[in-house]
């Protein structure tokens, strides 16, 4: 009883901060996570896992890492791989890693290219890869 109510409040008070439920369901799901509340956290991702690649993400890493569940690397890239076709930058990367370096499949040069090259124009997939350290850019 008193697990839900605290659950409406996070989720109320992000709300009005972020302006949409699927980041408080979010919010909730890592305040669960730093508690180690691992089920509660399951659960409030799961809540907005339909179009919130945050959330996609955070499930993706709680099965790839094993906390609280079992580490499961195919589990763990279906939620990847629902975040990229979303178009999440990072997700995308991720979900190539998996298939380059056999994470849960097996490993498969092309097939990770074909994943991975519908998003290459996306600005966003190249970013990490176009600073250095120090913020210069790459030539």
């Amino acid at each position: 009883m008193q697990l839900n109510f605290i659950m409406k409040v996070i989720s109320f008070c992000t709300i009005g901060f972020a302006g949409d439920a699927a980041f408080a369901n979010y919010q909730t799901a890592k305040a669960f996570l730093e508690k180690k509340d691992y089920k509660n956290a399951l659960i409030a991702a799961k809540d907005s896992m339909e179009n919130d690649t945050r959330s996609l993400k955070l499930h993706g890493e709680i099965h790839l890492n094993g906390t609280g569940v079992s580490s499961n690397a195919s589990e763990a890239l279906f939620y990847f791989q629902k975040a990229a076709e979303l178009g999440d930058a990072e997700a995308q990367r991720i979900t190539g890693y998996h298939y380059q370096e056999g994470l849960g499949v097996e490993s498969d040069f092309e097939l990770m290219t074909d994943k991975v090259r519908p998003y290459h124009s996306h600005p966003a997939f190249w970013a990490p890869f176009s600073l250095m350290g120090d913020g210069t850019a790459l030539n």
